[in-house]
């Protein structure tokens, strides 16, 4: 970011600007993160401890200095002061801002512009210091600027440092509309000229004002620039997809933007991954509306998320940050487990040691994400493609898969449904010689009105004596029928059996210590912060029951055990998967919830299962916040 820091002095002295209000650093916290006008920051993780390098907007005419903040979670903040001050870095008398941080070679390297706003014609450039603790101090480590002239108009301010996957380092700066980028050497403090022989690269994509930052997610570059004008409400974040790591760089589209009721002017950003996880924050400056003056930015975090394609989602900005919920520390995690609409989950642990997990298609064509911990879930693929989509039923979803390893084949049944098809839905086959796909549809085994059952969604399969069931319903009774011995359709003759009463769907049947328990799901599914939805359970000594409640009662004619019901946090927790057990002998089960902190979707949660008097109970019988990783082998 350029300053006119003279210029905006008098604006803060005219325009009688505040500071903003955030809590005191260590405090917990919601936007803006911290007091005081800071802006540009550089969100880094160094080990278990996450860090903002924030630029320090304020003038000062005889020394300006660079702060630092870290925390453990996202959301207790401690400030280190003056990481790096003009005294120690002889050539700027001025300004410095927008410092980038990184860890190598044993030491601590932060980048930064500075200049001379002083001399009749303004110099400087971007300087490197170096530290042996990321709290500082920072020493100046050239005693001149790295980067000192305007090379084909990039304006050397706005620096960024990248680690690509072969241990090279590059450098995107610049300003004034033109991005370059430039090679590092090993010891970061000298520019190497690429192999065709020259110094630098120019980068810049269509609309690039300033601010560049770039990651690599899934073997793709994605790079990111502030666009607009600094001082103005059409600030904001772009970004581009890329196969290395000098583009070409094509503009994809707007990562964050102004919020009419919230703030203006976001933009000069970084991302922070969660580590070991495929959980991203943006980390950016914005103005309050209640601001008016040209400096008084302050530092934001919002979460950032990938949809299946890879493209990033359009950030919602909101006050509460990461909120209530810190990031979880080292062995632990927080519900949800992936916070983005995974309906209906279903899942298997295949021969590789991964989990495989499968969803109603709020992702097009069956999101495939796999884990080893149920905890920390990547997106491998989907399972169908347009092309390869079951389509017996017109215009219809595929909701409620439900995997099963049959033979040598992964097998997956799924429903095709539209709202309001009752009748023409029902419930098909596909199968995959790999748990990531892809599938082949095998067509529907039947629809309701072939079968003169209401609303035949929702299946599960069950083996048990050596011979294969499919079980499903919803909310016209739940039934179960004998398959062939491959899985691949029904028994011929069969004769549907009805198993619980019309309060249920989601039908999933574990057999433990004699006992066949049948879980459901009661109540509204699909309304948002209305969901009435639950997950209850009753049980049998036999597969097709009678099941009933701890008094005997029959779930034929509704009645059940609350397993986990909703609570101030989440909602409408249902559509369990089959139950896993830890390496420790410990169960656990994945379901969906609607989060009251935000509402978009049905988010995956993972709870551990415990088991009493012969019935299983989730501790407060809801949605915990916060829990222990489940022990997996490799």
């Amino acid at each position: 970011m350029r300053y006119s820091w003279l210029l905006a002095a008098c604006l803060l002295a005219c325009a009688g600007v505040r500071a903003q209000t955030a809590p005191e650093a260590g405090e917990k916290s919601g936007n803006p993160l911290f007091k005081g006008w800071y802006a540009d920051p550089e969100g880094v993780v160094f080990g278990d401890e996450y860090w903002i390098y924030p630029t320090y907007s304020a003038l000062y005419e005889e020394q300006t200095f660079l702060d630092a903040f870290s925390s453990k979670d996202l959301v207790h903040w401690q400030k280190h002061p003056r990481v790096l001050s003009s005294d120690s870095v002889r050539w700027v008398k001025q300004a410095m801002w927008a410092p980038a941080v990184l860890h190598a070679n044993g030491r601590y390297y932060l980048f930064f512009a500075g200049n001379d706003i002083h001399s009749e014609q303004e110099v400087g450039g971007i300087g490197v210091a170096v530290a042996d603790s990321p709290a500082g101090p920072f020493r100046d480590a050239l005693g001149k600027p790295l980067i000192n002239r305007i090379v084909n108009g990039a304006q050397p301010i706005d620096q960024f440092v990248f680690r690509d996957d072969d241990g090279e380092y590059y450098m995107y700066y610049g300003g004034w509309g033109h991005c370059n980028m430039v090679r590092l050497a090993p010891d970061l403090l000298s520019v190497v000229p690429f192999d065709d022989g020259t110094v630098y690269r120019e980068v810049t994509p269509q609309g690039y004002t300033e601010g560049p930052f770039m990651l690599k997610r899934q073997g793709r570059y994605y790079f990111m620039w502030s666009e607009g004008g600094w001082g103005g409400p059409d600030y904001r974040v772009a970004y581009a997809i890329a196969d290395s790591p000098f583009g070409p760089f094509e503009r994809v589209g707007t990562i964050l933007e102004q919020d009419p009721e919230i703030a203006t002017s976001a933009g000069h950003h970084s991302v922070i991954q969660v580590p070991g996880k495929d959980e991203w924050y943006i980390v950016y400056h914005r103005r309050p509306l209640t601001e008016t003056g040209r400096d008084s930015r302050a530092t934001c975090i919002d979460r950032l998320r990938f949809g299946a394609d890879g493209r990033i989602r359009p950030v919602r900005m909101t006050f509460e940050g990461v909120g209530a919920r810190p990031i979880a520390p080292q062995g632990e995690y927080f519900n949800p487990v992936v916070n983005q609409s995974l309906p209906d989950p279903t899942l298997i642990r295949a021969d590789d040691g991964w989990f495989y997990l499968y969803a109603t298609e709020s992702v097009r064509n069956v999101p495939v994400l796999r884990s080893r911990n149920l905890v920390d879930w990547e997106f491998v693929g989907t399972a169908f493609t347009r092309q390869s989509r079951p389509t017996f039923e017109k215009g219809g979803g595929i909701w409620a898969p439900d995997i099963n390893r049959i033979g040598d084949k992964y097998v997956m049944y799924y429903s095709m449904s539209r709202w309001g098809g009752e009748w023409t839905c029902g419930i098909g086959v596909a199968v995959a010689e790999r748990p990531e796909g892809p599938f082949d549809d095998l067509g529907r085994l039947f629809r309701s009105d072939e079968i003169g059952i209401r609303n035949c969604i929702d299946p599960c399969c069950v083996e048990d004596g050596g011979k294969k069931y499919l079980f499903w319903g919803s909310f016209h009774g739940l039934y179960g029928a004998e398959l062939t011995d491959d899985g691949l359709s029904l028994k011929p003759g069969f004769k549907p059996v009805r198993i619980a009463g019309d309060a249920y769907e989601a039908t999933y049947i574990h057999k433990r210590d004699g006992y066949y328990y049948l879980f459901a799901s009661t109540g509204r599914c699909c309304e948002g912060l209305q969901s009435t939805y639950a997950t209850v359970v009753g049980r049998s000594e036999h597969l097709f029951g009678p099941y009933v409640d701890r008094q005997g009662r029959p779930m034929l004619e509704n009645n059940h055990e609350m397993l986990i019901h909703g609570n101030p946090d989440f909602v409408g927790p249902g559509h369990n998967s089959r139950i896993v057990a830890d390496d420790e002998g410990q169960d656990w089960i994945l379901y969906h919830a609607v989060s009251r902190a935000d509402p978009r979707g049905r988010v995956l949660m993972a709870d551990r299962v415990e088991w009493a008097g012969g019935w299983p109970r989730v501790e407060g019988s809801s949605p915990s916040l916060r829990a222990k990783v489940p022990q997996f082998g490799q």
